[in-house]
């Protein structure tokens, strides 16, 4: 018996991880520090080929992931995926979402078509996702919701008004679930990750995540600012959602890497 999330558990019967967007790099690692930790892997992403990556690279050290082709912002899908996790695998201990997308722009230029896009992916969809899984963590008597969002949600950042929006909104949405459900033994925690705080000028949409840092840099998108790397992220998230994370909840836990106080200052201000 080993304990995980203030819950015992039977090492026998691997606790299930939910993760969304884990196709995208913070995923595959995410994935791979979990199921490194003992965790069987209900993998979630639009994009069927890079998530499929990501279980051969988790089975082939040794873990066991089954795999979902689902939009998280379709609810009916996203119910259909949750019943059958439910029903076949087991009650998830542990979500992440990651999954999401953004656009650069100001208000006035972003069209409805992009607001829309990525209130659905960031925000929406992981509302959805919670609201699918949070009955069967408490009816386990517990689990941990983590959500992966940018480092805008606690800082501004010029030409990207959705992405802040939506960035926020998950944050809110954090502290509500960790509120209301405390006493269900579920615990719910934003991971404010600074390598995703881009745009200055480049647009992105992806169905997993933003692209990577090297990505980025060619767009002129990063200046010198140094975010955490991305197996650092997922080592953050593995440890919050591990016992020794028990005293995080509710919290927007921001990775700027100490750096956007200088000379990043008059691309975001602190809210």
């Amino acid at each position: 018996m080993e304990e995980m999330m203030g819950l015992e558990v039977d090492r026998a019967i691997p606790p299930v991880a939910v993760v969304t967007g884990s196709g995208s790099d913070l995923g595959r690692a995410t994935a791979a520090r979990l199921a490194a930790g003992g965790y069987q892997l209900v993998l979630v992403d639009l994009d069927e080929r890079r998530m499929a990556e990501t279980a051969r690279r988790v089975e082939a050290r040794g873990g066991k992931t089954s795999v979902f082709c689902t939009d998280v912002s379709d609810a009916r899908s996203l119910g259909d995926m949750v019943r059958q996790v439910a029903n076949e695998i087991s009650s998830p201990a542990l979500l992440v979402n990651i999954a999401s997308a953004g656009v650069s722009g100001t208000v006035p230029e972003t069209s409805d078509a992009e607001w829309s896009k990525v209130l659905a992916a960031n925000l929406t969809g992981p509302f959805l996702v919670t609201r699918a899984i949070l009955p069967l963590m408490i009816d386990r008597g517990g689990g941990v919701i983590i959500n992966v969002t940018s480092a805008v949600a606690c800082l501004g950042a010029r030409r990207s008004a959705a992405h802040c929006a939506s960035a926020a909104g998950l944050v809110g949405l954090t502290r509500a679930v960790a509120l209301d459900h405390a006493s269900d033994g579920v615990r719910c925690v934003a991971i404010c990750d600074g390598a995703p705080g881009k745009l200055d000028g480049a647009e992105v949409f992806a169905s997993s995540s933003w692209p990577n840092p090297a990505e980025q840099s060619a767009t002129g998108a990063f200046s010198s600012r140094v975010p955490a790397a991305t197996d650092d992220v997922a080592a953050i998230i593995a440890f919050v959602a591990g016992p020794s994370g028990r005293a995080f909840n509710g919290r927007a836990m921001l990775l700027d890497g100490g750096t956007l106080p200088g000379e990043e200052a008059t691309r975001y201000a602190r809210i």
